[in-house]
């Protein structure tokens, strides 16, 4: 978690520039990415709570599972 303001979110633009699309769809990625990012961290937070996981191990976990998703898929 930081990632995201140090590499993903700098090179979205160049990224989107490889596909030819307009300047708009740079605002609808990023505001896409931040209302997922929120739904997924309340729909993780509720999992931690409901089957008492430790926060520690559970972070560890799922940054783990967006390293090997960023790099293998």
């Amino acid at each position: 978690m930081g990632v995201e303001s140090a590499v993903i979110l700098p090179s979205v633009w160049l990224y989107l520039q490889m596909f030819y699309v307009d300047y708009w769809y740079l605002g609808l990625v990023l505001s896409a990415y931040s209302v997922v990012s929120a739904a997924t961290a309340m729909f993780i937070g509720h999992l931690a709570d409901k089957n008492r996981v430790n926060i520690l191990f559970l972070g560890l976990f799922l940054n783990l599972a967006q390293v090997f998703t960023i790099n293998f898929v």
